[in-house]
């Protein structure tokens, strides 16, 4: 991806900035989730987790970024486990007077740029059909640590323990468990952020893709040359 790592500045900056733009309390704590709304991402598996976190954190919020055919499916499974939901589609603000639990905010042109203002990033796919998002190396660029299933090459990408944690597909509690005691934890949030700012830097940025293209071609040249 191309690199921004943002400092602890200009994060900071950024997340106050996204937050008056959604009229989300400063120290809310908030969990986002960029994906496509499809059954692949289980998005029903960290609404139950989620539902679990706001029994412990009531002012916690879930933010869904993303559009696609499960978004009434997802709606109704927030009333089944008891979260209240609000839908905002396209840019702007949302300004009701009781802020819901989970905020679908659609396809966001600025999706990205929405990521500041995460405490935390994750993924809850199924396994088999997960690769690497781009999304999570994104949120780790902006200094964001990653909650994820360990799923796909998850395992490449998050240094369990240090850019992030990872659990087991399907297992309601862990997830639960580990979202939240990132989100009681405010130090080790930010000494996981960086390390995931750095392992973005060394291994996934737009360069180092060239470099280790480039590389390749010039080894399977130099193969065929020799035939």
């Amino acid at each position: 991806v191309p690199l921004e790592r943002p400092d602890g500045k200009a994060r900071q900056t950024r997340r106050g900035a996204v937050r008056t733009l959604l009229g989300c309390p400063w120290d809310a704590p908030v969990i986002g989730i960029t994906a496509v709304l499809r059954p692949e991402k289980n998005h029903e598996l960290l609404l139950r987790a989620f539902a679990r976190v706001r029994e412990e954190l009531p002012a916690a919020e879930l933010w869904i970024v993303g559009d696609g055919p499960r978004w009434e499916f997802l709606e109704a499974e927030c009333v089944r486990v008891g979260l209240s939901a609000g839908r905002k589609s396209g840019e702007g603000g949302m300004p009701p007077v009781v802020r819901p639990a989970v905020h679908f905010l659609g396809r966001r042109a600025d999706a990205r740029a929405l990521m500041a203002g995460f405490d935390l990033a994750v993924l809850s796919s199924h396994p088999r059909v997960e690769t690497l998002p781009l999304a999570l190396i994104e949120a780790m660029d902006a200094g964001i640590p990653v909650v994820s299933t360990r799923v796909g090459a998850l395992a490449e990408l998050v240094e369990a323990g240090a850019s992030g944690l990872l659990v087991s597909p399907g297992d309601e509690a862990a997830l639960a468990g580990a979202l939240l005691g990132l989100l009681r934890d405010p130090d080790r949030r930010a000494v996981m952020g960086r390390r995931g700012q750095e392992i973005v830097a060394a291994r996934f940025s737009v360069e180092r893709m060239v470099e280790a293209t480039e590389r390749l071609l010039l080894g399977l040249l130099g193969i065929v040359a020799k035939r």
